[in-house]
């Protein structure tokens, strides 16, 4: 009886050791509740960025310069991930991001660096890992969201056509690696981001993490976006629907290709084009419109508090306050038919209470 009773009070304080929540204190929370009603007392529906890239170079040219822009695109607050170093001895952790969210509280979300690095994708170990700094970095309480993490990534046109292919990224969701993410996400209750171009044979492994880790908090980014539709013959209706209704702890953003958009780098040898690349958009004929297919709205109505928005930024290359305007100016299209319930849900709604722990109240 006295063993029964001991292994009961080992696995109720297992339960409390990995359990440790982490959320933002009332102070902060206060601070992002009055971001977001700047907007909203205006009548206007605000926007969390939950997923974004700012490198060092991107962030020393762009903060504070782009506030103005976050304005007028009405992004109240932004989840950005950052980018360290990798040398011979690991990888170097960054704090541009943590310092930059200290300095402009009511702009950023401490978010983590993003695992799209050499060292995260040669799935390096030891202590200067880029894992083992992941994971020391998230427990230090100071982060609210994990930066995107890429399982499979594929290249981005501009990527293919100047042919960096060490953008092509392929981990194993159920790696070592991938349980070591998932677990961080499941321990404190921390929104995580991921990129994995949902394959055939993604969904399996991807129920069974989110079975295996059931409050870690998923983000899959930028649904819809079928880059090579020979391998994504599962993305249905009736199958995501299945998915979301069995795993209440996913969600996607709605970082994804406005209409007619074309892949330069889909098939087995990354030579094809794929020219519709986002079943979100109503077809008119053969070609696609700036409206969302009324079957999805429907799918979407009864969904609404499993989306949120994302800008996606993260290349050098781009002008970022133009970025952000071409991005929002989709994302009201993909959703201006929607109910009204359904667009703050997913502008702002979600994300919060991804990141808050709490349902959004004005007050």
């Amino acid at each position: 009886m006295r063993k029964l009773i001991s292994t009961i009070f080992f696995l109720l304080f297992s339960q409390l050791v990995h359990s440790e929540i982490i959320k933002p204190d009332s102070k902060t929370i206060d601070t992002w509740r009055e971001s977001l009603k700047y907007f909203l007392d205006k009548n206007q529906i605000p926007l969390i960025d939950m997923e974004t890239t700012l490198t060092k170079s991107i962030y020393h040219k762009w903060v504070p310069k782009i506030f103005p822009s976050l304005e007028k695109e009405k992004i109240a607050l932004t989840a950005a991930d950052g980018s360290g170093g990798v040398n011979e001895s690991g990888y170097k952790w960054s704090n541009y991001i943590l310092e930059n969210s200290q300095k402009y509280p009511s702009k950023f979300i401490p978010t983590t660096d993003g695992g799209f690095n050499k060292n995260w994708k040669d799935q390096n170990k030891g202590p200067n890992s880029f894992i083992a700094q992941l994971e020391k970095e998230v427990a230090s309480g100071k982060y609210f969201v994990i930066g995107e993490i890429e399982f499979k990534h594929y290249m981005s046109n501009r990527q293919c056509k100047k042919g960096l292919h060490h953008r092509f990224v392929d981990i194993d969701i159920e790696s070592e690696f991938g349980h070591r993410v998932f677990n961080l996400s499941n321990k404190y209750s921390l929104p995580l981001v991921i990129h994995l171009e949902m394959e055939d044979d993604q969904y399996s492994k991807l129920e069974r993490m989110l079975r295996k880790y059931p409050k870690a908090n998923i983000i899959i980014a930028h649904f819809a976006q079928l880059r090579n539709p020979d391998f994504q013959t599962k993305f249905t209706i009736e199958n995501i629907s299945l998915l979301l209704e069995r795993n209440q702890n996913l969600f996607f953003d709605l970082a994804n290709p406005k209409p007619n958009k074309k892949y330069k780098c889909s098939g087995p040898n990354q030579n094809e084009t794929t020219y519709i690349t986002n079943p979100l958009w109503a077809y008119d004929g053969e070609e696609q419109i700036d409206k969302m297919d009324s079957d999805w709205i429907l799918f979407f109505e009864k969904y609404s508090d499993r989306f949120v928005f994302a800008s996606d930024f993260g290349s050098r290359n781009r002008v970022f306050d133009d970025f952000l305007e071409n991005r929002v100016y989709w994302f009201n299209r993909l959703t201006e038919n929607l109910s009204e319930e359904a667009r703050h849900n997913i502008s702002y709604r979600n994300a919060w209470k991804l990141i808050t722990k709490e349902v959004w109240s004005n007050n």
